[in-house]
Order: structure tokens, then C-alpha cells, then sequence
């Protein structure tokens, strides 16, 4: 007895948790938070173009946030550059070339003597090979260079004004080209405001106080310029960059201000370094709080997503809510699917950062969205898929394109409905990665046609590979997550379905072996469920695997149930009828220890606890009522005693299991096998069930009962059908003889 109430305890226990609000309520903050913080990173990571170079152009279109000011590198550098080139330049008078200037003097002057002593002694002067002696040699106007040389006085002026011009500084005319020039004399004296001579002119400042004719002042002018030529001014490097550094560092940097909502990057605009620095300004100014305002202002935009997506999902699927299990396998995956595409955005960025990839619009491929279509399909449906791609696609194109967003969110909203359509009502593995796999490249390419066909052959080879290599990871993904979810959700999906259904599964070998009759029962069960699944438009797959594993708690005591043994009344006609009740009742408790131990999905296992609901077991009830009659002063019958422990099934396969159940075990009671018969007893069987409550959560329409119905009584006609007579040779042919069925002494209730 108190194994009994506990097992019901238990079973409504677990009920009330499973159908709790919380979970629900739970997932949609997690989901609106999620996308709320996704969307916030994302705010200031879409503004930093230094991933971008100088001259690419602008992806997307970015506004100023707040007010701000930001230094014009570009233009402070160009006033600096203007700094520095009127900065000074630093000539200095180097010692040896003024010596060597000096010497030329005296290597002139004393090979016009040598000169003039050769001609005296009437002598052939031969020049050595000297330039001033040169031109010593050469000098036209000789007789007046000789008075000069023998004038002491004028040969020491001319000594004089040749060493002051040369102390002074000789510039070339190069040299003299930047008016702004200083002269560091070879003491380290600084001349300011003092413009060297060139060699022309210091040569016109050496011979002004030279007496002689025209030709000849002429004549040795020509000689001092050449002697002067090379000049005697270095450019000193050190002291002409310290002032120009000097000049540059007292030019004030040039700041502009930007107000907030000022279009600072236009999409498709060629980057300059005045647009980086400002978006990096405008980083650096934000307020600490700045990201929490960005936070509250992302928190509303999920909301309203969140909102619409939950809300028109809730009127085309209410009994989505009804399932926290449904929510939260919806819930995790959409925010999985986030966290994805959040982390394909940041690696897609670092790959343009070095460069790894050349355009932007490859962004538009790369995003893998059919691993949230697959998913969303392969457990919830396709309803379910399209509504959480809405949120998905929604909040991913918010993140990568913030000026462009609706346009993308359509594009990816597209390629996951592509997908999921593919992969609806797949029932193998194999064929589920198939079709994610090339179905999620052809809508990609499909949707992004215009990246393929109209760009470059270079972006459009990138394009199909980056296709290819995207669909290929999302089929391999979502088969792996598949495998992770119906595991850790203990949910199912029509492949997993499909693997149940096989008999080979080490429960039905069992029961195959040891409870040849329940395994008959159940396959029978199993067609008149899946076919009338599949006529009202509900999951045939569902419907038959649980209906092959709903009686597997028979396989604890197989001998105490008709179909297994004919003669097994007689066994219970052993047992009080409470005791009997107990065996009969306990298959259900038993299947859910042998579902819970071979881990079989909460499905299978709720076929197991609702396909008799908490129906009355008659037969037994009614037995222990002519006992308790018949036995005067024995304890009272209380009717809660005999029922099941089990709920109503909540499902509309849940339900055609139950009554699948019902109407094939008091089929095979019927003596007369006809349609007449077999209709009425399932009409019966259905007015039962609806009398006593037990299709109150069965989410099936009169119309749909209806159409069960009917295809049970066809279903039961087919497998009760009269075999046809053949005539034979030999009148003694044993085949011809009828068969003559047992006569079933009771009808236990399976």
C-alpha cells in the first residue's frame, strides 16, 4: 500500500515540477540577457577600425554616441611640418676647410712669385699641377700682379680681407637657399641675423681696396672666386633637428569638436587617419557609465525582440509554454546560437586584422545560422525553428551590421528557414548532416548571390569556400549537439525515434523472449498508432516507438497478463483481488525503473506512465466488490485503491497511444470479429475513456478523435480479416478445416 501511494506521489510529483512556471520564466531572462550583453560588446567593438587600414572602405556606418573632441592628427602634423621648415638651419664654419681656403691663397701667391722669378732669370715657368698654381701660371695681367706682390702693404690687405671673408663664413648658393639660417662660428659663437657671403661676393669684399686697372681687378676677382668656390660652411645636423624640434613641439595641437549623432563614418567610405582618430577619441572620452547606459538602452531593444518573437509564438503555439523542457532546449540553443555568431564576428574581425580576409561582405557566409535552424527542427519543430531564427538573426545582424541590420537579419532569417524546412521529418543521422550540410551552403550562396556573382573572381572564390567551410561546420556541430542534447534534455528527436523503433533494441529483445504476447500487443498497438498519427497530422513516430515500449513493465511478471499466457486468469484466481490489482498495476511503475535505467527519453517514458492514466482497473474493483458482498464484516472496498497512480496523457501521441492500448486489447477479447462488432467496442472504449476524464489534457479536437477512430476500426478490421477459402483436391486437406479459438474464461485488463 504504501509503495503504491508513494509511486503516485512520486509520478504527480514530478509532474507539478515538469509543469512548473519557473524553468520558462527562468530561460526567456537568460535569453533576454544574453542577447542584451551580446549586443552591448558588440556597441564598441563594431567602432574600432583599427582593425581596417588607411584607404579601405568603411563596412558599415558609424554616429558619434556623445559629444566629444578629438585632436586632428593630420593637420596638427601638417602645422608641424610647416614649424619645422621654417625652423632655422645651422651652418658651421668648419677649421679645415677655411685653412685649406687659406692655404690655396698662399700657394697662388707664391707661385706668382716663383713665376715672376723664372721670368727674371728669363726661365720657362712650369706650374705644378696645383689648381692655384694654375692659375698663377695662367694669369694674363702678370706685370701688375708683381707690383702687387712687391707692395708689402697691399699684399698684407689683401692677406687680411681674404682670412676675415673666409672667418666669416663662405656659403654656397645652395646653402643660401632657406633665408632662416644661423652661423656657429668655429668658437661656438653664434652670428644671428648674419648672411654669409657667397664666393663672388666675399671675393668683391677682398679686392675693393686693391689699386690696378679694370682688367686686372677683374682678372684677380676671377681668381679669388675660384679660390673660394669649395666654401667653407658645414650643415650641422644636431643643432638644426633640435630646432626644429624645438619649432614643432611649440605648435599647439588642433582639436575639433564632434556632437553626438554626427554621422563620423559613412558606410562605403575610404578611411582616413582623422576618421580612426576620432572613433578612438570617442572611445577614450566615453564615461565610465557609459557602458551600463549602452546596457539599459540594448536591454529594451531584446526585450521588444524577445516580445514579438515569444508573443506570435504563443498565439500559432500555445503548448510550447506548457513544456518547460521545450523552453529551455529553445532557450539554450538560441543563446548557444548567439554566443556562435558573436564569436564568428570576433574571429571574422581578427582575420581582416591580419589580413587572413579581404572584404567585409564575406561576413555575410560566415555566420553559421543554420546551426540554430537545425537544432530548433530537430527537437521543437518548425514553428518553434522559425521563431527563435527570428530572434537569432535579429540580434546577429544588430551585432555585425548596426547601420543595415533589418536588411542582413532578412538574409539569415532566410537561410535558416531554408534549412529548416530540409531537415523537417528527417529520421537518420546520416541524412540529417547530408542536408544541413548541402542544403545550408545552397541558401547561403542562394541568399548571398550577389557576393558570388557580382564581386571579383578573388572575393567570389573566398565566398564559395568560406560557404563550404561554414555549412560544413554547422552539420558537424549540430549532429554532435544533437547527440549532447538528447542526452543531457533526455528529449527526442526523429532520428532517435527512429533507432527506438527498431526491435532490436535490447528492451523489445527481451520482450520478444520473455513476453511473446506483450510484444505482439505492443507492434499491434504501435500500427494503430502511427497510423492515426499520421492521419490527424501529429508526430507518427513518436506515436509508435512509445507505443512498442509502453507495456515493457510487463517483463516483470509476463505470466500474470492475458497475452502472455491464456491460462493466466487462473493465476490471479489464486490472489485476492487487491493483490492482483497491485501485479497489474505495477507494470507501470516498473516500466519507468526499466526506461529510467536503459535511459529512454521522457517521451517514451511518459508513454509508459499515462497510457492507462488513472483509469479504473474493473475487472479486479469489481471482483472485490463480490467478495466484500459475499464475506460479511470483511474491509471496505475504496475504489481509489484500484486505479492507476499514472496522469492523463498531455499529449495528442501520448493519447492515441492510451487509447491504441485499449482498443487492441479488448479487441482480441471479441469472439465476433466483424466491423460491426469492432466498431462498436471502440465506439465504447472512446465514450469510456471521454466519460471518465481520462482525455482531459489530450489537446485533441472532437474532428481529430473522430478521425482516430475511424482509422482504428480499420486498422482492427484488417488485422481480425477472414482468410480466404481456396479449393482443394483432397477433401481430408487439414487446411480446410476451421480453427477453433479458446474460449477466453476472463478479460484482464492489459
Amino acid at each position: 500500500m504504501n509503495k503504491e501511494h508513494h509511486g503516485g506521489i512520486r509520478l504527480r510529483s514530478g509532474k507539478i515540477l515538469d509543469n512548473s512556471p519557473v524553468p520558462t520564466v527562468l530561460v526567456l531572462v537568460l535569453v533576454w540577457l544574453a542577447a542584451a550583453v551580446l549586443l552591448t560588446l558588440s556597441v564598441l567593438s563594431q567602432r574600432d577600425f583599427t582593425i581596417f587600414k588607411k584607404g579601405d572602405a568603411a563596412p558599415f556606418s558609424t554616429w558619434a554616441l556623445t559629444d566629444f573632441s578629438y585632436v586632428d592628427k593630420a593637420l596638427t602634423k601638417t602645422e608641424k611640418d610647416k614649424a619645422r621648415a621654417n625652423a632655422p638651419e645651422y651652418l658651421l664654419i668648419s677649421d679645415q676647410r677655411s685653412k685649406e681656403l687659406n692655404d690655396d691663397l698662399e700657394t697662388f701667391l707664391a707661385a706668382a712669385r716663383n713665376r715672376a722669378e723664372m721670368e727674371l732669370q728669363k726661365q720657362k715657368y712650369i706650374p705644378s699641377s696645383s689648381k692655384p698654381a694654375q692659375m698663377a701660371g695662367k694669369f694674363v695681367c702678370f706685370k701688375e700682379l708683381k707690383s702687387l706682390l712687391a707692395n708689402r702693404r697691399a699684399l698684407e690687405t689683401l692677406r687680411r680681407d681674404f682670412h676675415s671673408v673666409v672667418s666669416h663664413g663662405i656659403a654656397l648658393d645652395s646653402q643660401l637657399e632657406k633665408k632662416n639660417i644661423r652661423i656657429i662660428t668655429s668658437g661656438e659663437r653664434l652670428l644671428d641675423n648674419f648672411i654669409p657671403p657667397t664666393p663672388e661676393k666675399a671675393a668683391g669684399m677682398v679686392i675693393r681696396k686693391i689699386k690696378g686697372s679694370p682688367e686686372f681687378k677683374s682678372e684677380l676677382n676671377d681668381v679669388i672666386v675660384l679660390l673660394l668656390a669649395p666654401g667653407n660652411l658645414v650643415f650641422d645636423k644636431e643643432r638644426t633637428a633640435m630646432a626644429q624640434d624645438s619649432a614643432a613641439a611649440e605648435v599647439k595641437e588642433i582639436r575639433k569638436e564632434c556632437r553626438a549623432g554626427e554621422l563620423m563614418v559613412a558606410q562605403g567610405a575610404i578611411l582616413t587617419e582623422e576618421m580612426i582618430d576620432k572613433i578612438k577619441a570617442e572611445k577614450d572620452t566615453l564615461p565610465q557609465n557609459f557602458g551600463m547606459s549602452i546596457f539599459y538602452y540594448r536591454l529594451a531593444v531584446s526585450f521588444l525582440l524577445l516580445l514579438v518573437a515569444f508573443f506570435f509564438l504563443y498565439i500559432t503555439y500555445p503548448e510550447f509554454f506548457r513544456s518547460p523542457r521545450s523552453v529551455t532546449l529553445a532557450g539554450v540553443t538560441v543563446i548557444l546560437s548567439m554566443l556562435l555568431n558573436y564569436g564568428v564576428i570576433y574571429l571574422f574581425f581578427n582575420l581582416i586584422k591580419h589580413e587572413y580576409i579581404t572584404d567585409y561582405q564575406l561576413l555575410f557566409a560566415m555566420v553559421p545560422i543554420p546551426l540554430c535552424a537545425a537544432l530548433c527542427t530537430a527537437f521543437l519543430g518548425n514553428r518553434t525553428a522559425i521563431f527563435s531564427l527570428f530572434l537569432v538573426s535579429g540580434v546577429t545582424a544588430m551585432m555585425a551590421f548596426p547601420d543595415r541590420s533589418f536588411e542582413q537579419a532578412l538574409r539569415w532569417f532566410f537561410i535558416g528557414v531554408l534549412v529548416a524546412l530540409s531537415v523537417r521529418n528527417i529520421r537518420n543521422y546520416r541524412s540529417f548532416f547530408f542536408r544541413v550540410f548541402i542544403f545550408g551552403a545552397l541558401s547561403i550562396a542562394l541568399i548571398n548571390s550577389d557576393l558570388i556573382f557580382s564581386a571579383g573572381k578573388k572575393i567570389a572564390v573566398e565566398a564559395v569556400a568560406v560557404t563550404l567551410l561554414n555549412s560544413f561546420g554547422c552539420a558537424v556541430a549540430s549532429l554532435l549537439l544533437v547527440f549532447a542534447f538528447e542526452l543531457i534534455f533526455n528529449a527526442d528527436t526523429n532520428m532517435s525515434l527512429m533507432v527506438l523503433c527498431d526491435h532490436s533494441h535490447p528492451l523489445l529483445d527481451e520482450l520478444k523472449r520473455r513476453a511473446p504476447g506483450t510484444m505482439f500487443h505492443s507492434m499491434n498497438v504501435a500500427t494503430l498508432s502511427e497510423d492515426a498519427a499520421r492521419a490527424i497530422g501529429a508526430n507518427p513516430l513518436k506515436a509508435k516507438a512509445g507505443a512498442l515500449f509502453h507495456d515493457i513493465g510487463k517483463l516483470s511478471n509476463p505470466g500474470y497478463f492475458v497475452e502472455n499466457n491464456v491460462d493466466s486468469p487462473a493465476e490471479h484466481d489464486k490472489l485476492p483481488p487487491k493483490q492482483s490489482c497491485n501485479i497489474i498495476r505495477e507494470h507501470v511503475s516498473e516500466g519507468l525503473n526499466l526506461g529510467r535505467k536503459y535511459r529512454l527519453s521522457k517521451f517514451i517514458k511518459d508513454a509508459v506512465s499515462t497510457h492507462h492514466g488513472d483509469d479504473l482497473v474493473s475487472f479486479f474493483y469489481r471482483k472485490a466488490l463480490e467478495a466484500h458482498d459475499s464475506t460479511p464484516g470483511s474491509p471496505p472496498v475504496f475504489e481509489a485503491d484500484f486505479r492507476y497512480t499514472g496522469n492523463a496523457p498531455d499529449s495528442r501521441e501520448l493519447t492515441i497511444i492510451s487509447l491504441a492500448d485499449a482498443c487492441e486489447a479488448a479487441c482480441r477479447s471479441l469472439k465476433d470479429t466483424s466491423e460491426s462488432s469492432i466498431r462498436a467496442m471502440v465506439e465504447n472504449i472512446f465514450v469510456h475513456r471521454f466519460k471518465n476524464n481520462q482525455l482531459r489534457e489530450s489537446k485533441l479536437s472532437l474532428k481529430e478523435l473522430n478521425i482516430i477512430r475511424e482509422s482504428f476500426i480499420k486498422d482492427l478490421v484488417n488485422f481480425n480479416h477472414g482468410r480466404i477459402a481456396y479449393n482443394k483436391e483432397k477433401n481430408n486437406d487439414p487446411t480446410q478445416q476451421p480453427v477453433v479459438l479458446p474460449e477466453q474464461k476472463s478479460s484482464v485488463q492489459n
